[in-house]
């Protein structure tokens, strides 16, 4: 940051433009805690910050009755490696936490069908707020139920990462979401189909399940060095037509 971030007049200017940001209407009623939260996330992001939950409460039935958000810069970084200290640790640290103050209450009423309603504790915020920021911050990433399954049906039908994301982006002007959500999330559900399974295990098994004729041909250490697979529907034409051959051949050619 330059010698003018830390001007005492454009410091003073700055505060006074983050403290009078127009805050979420407080008292209103949302029907659920989800409802309530996103309101409040939804407002957050408008106004270039993250809230995420810093802690709840819940009443002796187990069940949620007090919610606090606090901005994702509030509070301190905590050292879990105690036995580390800034004279022993071999990395310097950074941290986005600056202690900031600002804070939102979600209460939910009394009966079953309660309601909820919010309340900003405190609007102030000890940092400058950005919408230029926020995609760094893996919580205001997350993808939808919907978006997700989009992702999984565009990586099955052979669609690349960044026309995927490129859709996504699309079809959510909104959407904050960088190249490694969408490699992490194919990631994912690749290991996941998996199951434990190796790739040419998994394969195997699709074999099987599908009918697809198959052989395979190992060496001394029992590693799989030919494989030979046919569809069903392949194998019907080379029985009405036996006199043509086709045959799709891919070799390892890279050393």
């Amino acid at each position: 940051m330059g010698p003018e971030f830390w001007n005492p007049h454009t410091l003073v200017l700055r505060l006074q433009k983050i403290r009078t940001m127009s805050l979420p209407q407080t008292n209103t009623i949302h029907t659920s805690l989800e409802e309530a939260e996103s309101a409040v996330q939804s407002y957050a992001r408008q106004h270039g910050f993250v809230a995420v939950r810093l802690r709840s409460k819940k009443n002796s039935n187990g069940i949620f009755h007090k919610v606090w958000l606090c901005c994702i810069r509030g509070g301190k970084h905590k050292n879990w490696r105690l036995y580390l200290t800034e004279d022993t640790r071999s990395k310097l640290t950074r941290t986005r936490k600056t202690s900031c103050p600002w804070l939102a209450l979600l209460k939910r009423g009394p009966g079953d069908d309660a309601t909820w309603t919010i309340n900003i504790t405190d609007d102030t915020h000890n940092h400058e707020t950005s919408l230029d920021d926020l995609s760094s911050f893996p919580s205001v990433r997350q993808m939808t139920t919907e978006e997700s399954h989009l992702l999984k049906d565009m990586s099955k039908a052979g669609s690349t990462p960044r026309v995927i994301l490129s859709t996504l982006r699309l079809r959510n002007p909104d959407s904050l979401l960088v190249s490694d959500d969408v490699y992490n999330a194919r990631k994912k559900i690749r290991m996941q189909e998996l199951n434990g399974r190796t790739p040419i295990e998994a394969l195997l098994d699709e074999f099987e399940v599908n009918n697809v004729r198959n052989a395979l041909k190992r060496d001394e250490e029992e590693r799989i060095t030919h494989l030979f697979f046919a569809f069903p529907t392949a194998v019907e034409l080379l029985q009405e037509f036996p006199g043509v051959l086709l045959m799709d051949s891919t070799y390892k050619t890279n050393r």
